[in-house]
């Protein structure tokens, strides 16, 4: 909290989301320069670069490419942060309690302390009992079709994730411009974003329609119901989220409120007040599923699912039931009309897309060689992989990679991280010349079994070309339950947490 509280004080044009934070530690997917100082510090700030984000581990990732603005952006932002804290006192407490904080509408951040995310999470929930106790009494709902709402919501938002997936993943497989591997995320993604925003808003008002007859308003307070709990459940688990929960579901409960009590009023009036609430909801997921489409590019490479559609699909979804009577109430009661436009704006953007992308100078095909010498068995070859998909090789061989693949090309298995994975994606080899180079040496430096009957095995390995990298991977039959380089312990090993390699 004092960290981001005195950062937000003289950054400029400052662009921040807490539920970043939470998604980033969450996951597990950190990765950035700032992991190597939370070794050592409790807390840092981490400066993220979210633009052309294809480009990013490729041969494009190079000063040539980068943004004036953003680099005069970043420092501008360094050195008012040098100025700032070199001025504070640094002796003290640095600690504060978590903030939560978001933008809102352009560079204006929006920030409180993570107490008040409880208290308008549990501002939520009381004024959704309050709605369902009043609409009870009043019969503008029915405990019935509420109960149908609630019971529906999670698994609509489940099946339309799903389908929106497996579109994607059908994509993929039909399609070798997407099987191409990149860390990042893939070209044209912002399309990809924006067709699977409205595919699975489709599909999750198209599922409403499988449930028995009930009105918009009694769904919509199921939906409500769930998004005060994840309200409840992230402001005392995720407080960083909070916000992209509770938020909303205040906006839904106004919305829901001005339709169920504001009928008879003049029409400017009702349709205003849910079209605001409706406007609210959005303008406080918007960024969140934006984010979720750049980071579901390194989610798919490591996980090996369709998530660039599959991450962002179940926020959207969930605000589709959220503002189901906002939709009916703009088709005037054609719960079918609403969800047949949005699935077929989908499936146009998806068309269009794949119709008119293709690579080109400005956005080269990624692509990938490489030169594996086996030192023990003086074999050499050259291989290419790629991400899989449905082991899927179409897109590996063309006109760049053949120069290499002359003769006895044979499918393959290929790891494009060294040792630190087991061989798992798609790729080529063929014969390559055998270069003259020295391999890394092994030498043992002590090997002795004590009285329990541990062995005790010293190693020295070291690179007569000094290589810059090597990765070292040690297999045995036993348990590794301990190791050091350079006298230093590795972390995580241990008799309790056996290892069979490392």
């Amino acid at each position: 909290g004092w960290l981001i509280r005195e950062s937000l004080r003289v950054m400029p044009s400052p662009v921040a989301y807490s539920f970043v934070n939470d998604l980033i530690w969450l996951t597990g997917t950190g990765g950035s320069d700032l992991d190597q100082f939370l070794m050592a510090a409790d807390v840092g700030l981490g400066l993220v670069y979210l633009e052309n984000v294809p480009a990013y581990h490729t041969m494009q990732d190079n000063v040539a490419n980068l943004d004036p603005d953003t680099l005069q952006h970043q420092g501008a932002t360094m050195l008012a942060l040098a100025r700032h804290f070199g001025d504070l006192p640094l002796d003290g407490t640095l600690k504060r309690q978590d903030l939560v904080y978001y933008n809102l509408i352009g560079h204006q951040v929006v920030r409180y302390p993570a107490w008040a995310g409880v208290s308008l999470a549990l501002l939520a929930a009381a004024g959704t009992l309050a709605l369902v106790v009043v609409g009870l009494r009043r019969d503008r709902l029915t405990g019935r079709g509420i109960l149908i709402g609630v019971a529906g919501f999670l698994p609509l938002v489940l099946v339309a994730t799903l389908i929106s997936g497996g579109v994607w993943y059908l994509l993929r497989v039909l399609d070798p411009r997407l099987q191409v591997f990149l860390i990042g995320v893939t070209y044209d993604r912002e399309w990809y974003t924006l067709a699977f925003v409205a595919l699975s808003a489709g599909l999750m008002l198209a599922g409403y329609r499988l449930l028995p007859r009930r009105s918009a308003a009694d769904l919509g307070v199921g939906a409500l119901v769930w998004w005060v709990a994840l309200a409840v459940l992230t402001s005392f688990r995720l407080p960083g989220s909070s916000y992209a929960f509770a938020l909303p579901a205040l906006f839904g409960l106004i919305t829901l409120a001005a339709i169920l009590f504001l009928e008879g009023r003049s029409g400017w009036v009702k349709r205003l007040i849910p079209a605001l609430g409706a406007a609210g909801a959005v303008l406080i997921m918007a960024p969140m599923i934006n984010f979720l489409g750049i980071f579901s590019g390194r989610a798919e490479v490591l996980m090996g699912l369709p998530m660039i559609a599959m991450l962002p699909a179940p926020f959207v979804a969930l605000l589709a039931g959220l503002l189901l009577p906002v939709f009916e109430g703009i088709t005037h009661g054609r719960r079918g009309l609403a969800s047949a436009v949005l699935v077929g704006i989908g499936i146009l953007i998806l068309a269009g897309v794949a119709l008119t992308a293709r690579f080109t100078e400005d956005r080269p095909k990624p692509n990938m060689v490489a030169y594996v010498l086996d030192a023990d068995t003086g074999e050499a070859y050259w291989v290419t992989g790629a991400a899989p998909v449905a082991g899927q090789r179409r897109s590996l061989l063309d006109e760049w990679t053949s120069q290499f693949f002359t003769q006895d090309v044979e499918e393959t298995l290929y790891s494009p991280w060294g040792a630190w994975a087991e061989n798992s994606v798609p790729a080529y080899r063929s014969p390559a010349p055998q270069l003259d180079l020295a391999a890394p040496s092994a030498e043992i430096l002590g090997d002795a079994t004590d009285d329990s009957g541990q062995r005790h095995l010293r190693l020295r390995i070291a690179s007569d070309r000094q290589a810059p990298t090597m990765i070292v991977r040690i297999s045995t039959e036993g348990q590794i339950v301990g190791g050091a380089v350079a006298h230093r312990q590795l972390d995580g090993m241990s008799a309790e947490t056996p290892r069979s390699a490392l």
